[in-house]
């Protein structure tokens, strides 16, 4: 089986919005073209990829680094199951984090994507990040990563998502950013 190279890339700066359009179309297309393979021709609605597709509670993207560190630790929401009708493609991530002024790096500086028990990428986070210093209280700048070749799960399959562990306890945002695609008429989860 050919190995598909997933690596992130941090967005530079003068990244023209046009050009994180075109990688959202293409994880867009990519999706649906799932969709279609897995229903055929059917009406098919796109949106944004949000939290309860991902098992988030409360629809936030929001996590809190595992007790454990210096080693890879299931994120806290735990493996989900991509719901019935529901194909989502992931394209990248942005997380931030707000110090509390006794850390100076990032929780968490890995994350490692395994869709039905096979690992599909595993992405270096650091480069994201951008840290002063342990004083400040301020929330830091988190620039997207972004991925060319997306991710893309079908419906009922189990993904799991870890996290190498730097700073234990400490809450996080890792904001996913992808798009979901359902049956036409689907009604969207709590």
């Amino acid at each position: 089986m050919p190995i598909t190279i997933r690596s992130l890339t941090a967005l530079p700066s003068e990244l023209k919005p046009e050009v994180v359009d075109a990688i959202r179309n293409a994880c867009e297309a990519a999706a649906i073209a799932k969709a279609i393979e897995l229903w055929g021709d059917i009406r098919l609605t796109s949106r944004d990829l949000n939290g309860t597709d991902m098992a988030y509670a409360n629809n936030v993207f929001t996590e809190t680094s595992n007790a454990t560190i210096n080693q890879w630790n299931a994120m806290a929401f735990g493996a989900f199951a991509v719901a019935r009708a529901t194909v989502i493609g992931i394209y990248g991530l942005r997380i931030q984090t707000l110090p509390d002024a006794t850390i100076d790096f990032p929780p968490i500086t890995g994350v490692r994507i395994d869709v039905g028990g096979a690992r599909v990428a595993q992405w270096h986070t650091q480069q994201g990040d951008t840290y002063t210093s342990a004083a400040s209280t301020a929330p830091l700048h988190a620039i997207p990563l972004v991925t060319k070749s997306p991710i893309v799960i079908g419906e009922d399959i189990t993904v799991t998502i870890f996290e190498y562990t730097r700073t234990a306890s400490t809450v996080y945002v890792p904001c996913w950013m992808g798009v979901t695609i359902e049956k036409e008429g689907t009604t969207l989860r709590p």
